[in-house]
């Protein structure tokens, strides 16, 4: 567009310059150079006719190339708009893709945790099925059977049911016995004055009093032998206490049935302890307290990723031993 407005400019420039050199002719002596002047005239109006059709040539192109610019321009703007309609779609798509990249990230994550988790249950399940086929094993070893799979057959005359059934008998009579040993002893010891019954008093007629004396020195004797068994018992199950308190730091204490609790030599609070439970399979359990939950990394560390309690609580003494060490420096 530049180039064409100059091109006009120059052609407008030449015109004016043609104009004025005819009207200087007009102006001048006429008379020798009529002829040539006509000529001369004829050629400049020529000439003035075809710069006028250039130039009007020149101005449709000018007015063309306008008209084109001003498409150009609007069907540069539209496509700048769709564009930027364009960049925000894309900008939207790449949040979204960045979203869907991070959810789909963070569900491989929990998925693979599952699938640990899932690995770990069915590893403990294995474990527990080889155990309970190799009781099974050992059981069907040892002679027991399953009666839905196994028919036994007894005979009529069994000598161990009937051995059996001898030693019941005379169980029951040894028991009958020593029942009525121990009514004859009772009654001695009381001194019952009141009047004895038929039975009561054949025990006493068969009784001699060498068989009292003897029966009170087996009853004296048992029952100070006794007294001396709960004495030691009581003594050796006080040195087994002091011992583990001594080399494992804990004092065990029984709660009730199959249920303990450990107590540390370094608590900080009296309070402080751990309490374990053994069920029907024997496997021990940690139970939850206060003091168990200011452990809980230990928990993680060594009861869930090792299966460990022996490295559980030297790691709870350790770390109580560390606490009492930083407080008396």
């Amino acid at each position: 567009m530049k180039r064409l407005n100059k091109l006009l400019s120059l052609v407008t420039t030449e015109r004016n310059g043609c104009r004025r050199l005819l009207n200087s002719y007009d102006s001048g002596d006429s008379t020798n150079y009529t002829t040539q002047l006509k000529s001369r005239v004829q050629q400049a109006e020529e000439q003035l006719l075809s710069c006028n059709n250039h130039i009007e040539k020149l101005e449709n192109d000018l007015k063309m190339s306008i008209e084109k610019s001003s498409e150009g321009t609007a069907k540069y703007n539209k496509l700048k708009i769709e564009y930027d309609v364009l960049i925000k779609q894309d900008d939207g798509v790449k949040r979204q893709v960045v979203e869907n990249t991070s959810n789909v990230k963070q569900e491989k994550s929990n998925s693979q945790n599952d699938i640990e988790k899932l690995e770990l249950e069915n590893k403990r399940l294995l474990e527990k099925v080889e155990i309970l086929e190799a009781r099974i094993e050992q059981r069907n070893l040892q002679g027991d059977f399953d009666p839905s799979k196994v028919k036994v057959v007894h005979f009529s005359q069994n000598p161990f049911t009937h051995a059996r059934q001898l030693r019941s008998a005379e169980f029951e009579k040894l028991r009958e016995e020593c029942e009525r040993l121990r009514k004859k002893v009772k009654m001695l010891e009381e001194g019952n004055t009141s009047k004895p019954t038929r039975i009561e008093q054949i025990v006493i007629d068969e009784a001699s009093p060498h068989e009292v004396k003897d029966l009170q020195a087996q009853v004296s004797s048992a029952e100070r032998k006794n007294k001396r068994l709960k004495e030691v018992f009581a003594q050796k199950i006080q040195e087994f206490r002091e011992a583990c308190y001594s080399l494992t730091g804990y004092r065990i204490d029984v709660v009730q049935d199959q249920q303990y609790k450990l107590k540390s030599m370094y608590a900080e609070r009296s309070s402080d302890c751990l309490l374990f439970q053994c069920n029907a399979n024997g496997k021990t359990m940690l139970l939850e307290t206060d003091f168990s939950l200011q452990v809980k990394s230990l928990i993680d560390q060594y009861l869930i990723q090792c299966n460990s309690i022996p490295a559980f609580l030297s790691s709870v003494t350790l770390e109580l031993f560390e606490r009492q060490t930083q407080m008396m420096n």
